[in-house]
């Protein structure tokens, strides 16, 4: 008497794994671009922005972390209207003050930042 398809002990074909984002990103690793790029800003920011910007997921490094401590996402999108207002707030000690004109002249809502180690 054999089996049909279906029945108890037949093992269901299972696909790959699905992996989070931010297994995707520590796969791609750095994406640094090249140097002397016009269409883009280089910046300086604290350390201790690098978790509200959202480059870590916590300040501290933990092992099974990946992205934690000085282990930075290779990118984020920070809001353009939250960093001006930030500016507002804070003055020239915000890490967005040098860069308040190219920001308030950007068109769009959001501003790409991109980790190059």
């Amino acid at each position: 008497e054999g089996e049909e398809e279906g029945e108890e002990g037949e093992a269901e074909e299972e696909g790959p794994k699905e992996l989070t984002e931010d297994e995707i990103l520590e796969a791609m690793g750095n994406m640094a671009p090249d140097p002397g790029r016009s269409d883009l800003k280089g910046v300086f920011i604290n350390n201790k922005n690098y978790l509200p910007l959202g480059f870590v997921s916590q300040a501290e490094e933990e092992e099974g972390v990946t992205f934690c401590g000085f282990h930075l996402r290779p990118y984020v999108f920070m809001d353009k209207e939250a960093a001006l207002a930030e500016v507002k707030k804070m003055g020239f000690a915000s890490d967005w003050d040098p860069y308040k004109k190219e920001i308030g002249a950007f068109s769009g809502s959001q501003i790409l930042l991109l980790f190059d180690p």
